[in-house]
């Protein structure tokens, strides 16, 4: 009776290694998604600069039964990344994000292997022309402003210094404000900020090097749009 069970145990568990067997083969052998879609935010060429990982596209394949989107998070320098299997779908943006008018317009596309898509946008505004350097003991940044949409005002413009090229509202960085009602930014022409060295918290003023970028918040936007992030050596 002993030998019949230690025998029948054997065969079962010879049958379950089988079947795990064939079940990991058949993972290990399912298909990957093989192709790339890689883009940017952009209008009329310019590409749009957000903080990194805050705003968030939508891709949708057409006809999946299950029908659920495929979150597409933008980066800092406005591009962004997906690896996707071969298909149709579209591409929209999430209601509400961005610091760009909110449209429900979708952009259909197909891929097959590695695709370059640009996403259009309409911003409320556009900074050009930016560069951000040290001058003797400030730091100045020069900047263009340019009206595209003003059915929204600009609430702050300001100049984030931190200690990487992240640094942004979210991330404690120092801020210097230039708050729109007090004093004067040009919404649609040139526009210059500065602090001295000796105006920042002695954690950023002791160091090498620190991260400037300018931001421009808008009325009713949870996100801002941004300059492209500079290192600076102090």
């Amino acid at each position: 009776m002993k030998y019949s069970t230690y025998i029948t145990s054997l065969v079962f568990g010879a049958l379950l290694a089988t079947v795990a067997g064939c079940g990991i083969t058949e993972y290990d052998n399912y298909d990957k998604p093989q192709s790339t879609l890689e883009g940017a935010v952009v209008h009329e060429g310019d590409t749009i600069r957000v903080r990194n990982g805050a705003v968030q596209l939508e891709i949708w394949e057409e006809g999946y039964k299950d029908y659920e989107k495929i979150p597409l998070r933008v980066n800092q320098d406005g591009s962004f990344s997906s690896t996707l299997f071969g298909g149709t779908y579209k591409l929209t943006e999430l209601i509400g994000d961005g610091p760009w008018v909110p449209s429900s317009d979708t952009t259909e596309f197909e891929i097959s292997g590695n695709k370059q898509m640009n996403f259009q946008v309409e911003p409320y505004y556009k900074i050009t022309s930016e560069n951000i350097g040290l001058q003797g003991n400030s730091i100045v940044a020069d900047f263009d402003l340019e009206e595209v949409n003003t059915s929204q005002p600009i609430t702050f413009v300001t100049l984030f210094i931190g200690t990487g090229k992240f640094t942004s509202i979210q991330n404690n960085s120092f801020f210097w404000n230039h708050l729109q009602e007090e004093i004067e930014i040009n919404t649609n022409g040139s526009n210059t900020m500065d602090i001295t060295l000796s105006q920042l918290p002695e954690e950023l003023s002791n160091r090498d090097y620190v991260y400037a970028r300018i931001c421009v918040e808008i009325e009713g936007k949870e996100d801002a749009l941004y300059s492209k992030s500079y290192k600076l050596q102090l």
